[in-house]
């Protein structure tokens, strides 16, 4: 996330494009990307990139009113 984020300025770009979602291969990376200020729709529950692109699939139901 940090080499990621050296590179694109992750807040920046979220700030750019709003409509932006995230998702986090795991907890580390989404505690990275909070720190940042940003949150992840999403977080895989299989730390790998099949479990990462396995949530990215799913559709996400947005949170209860």
């Amino acid at each position: 996330m940090e080499h990621f984020h050296a590179r694109f300025d992750l807040p920046g770009m979220h700030l750019k494009f709003p409509q932006m979602r995230l998702a986090s291969i795991g907890p580390e990376t989404t505690a990275a990307i909070k720190k940042l200020g940003c949150a992840p729709l999403v977080e895989a529950r299989v730390h790998t990139i099949e479990g990462l692109v396995g949530v990215i699939e799913k559709p996400v139901r947005p949170p209860a009113a």
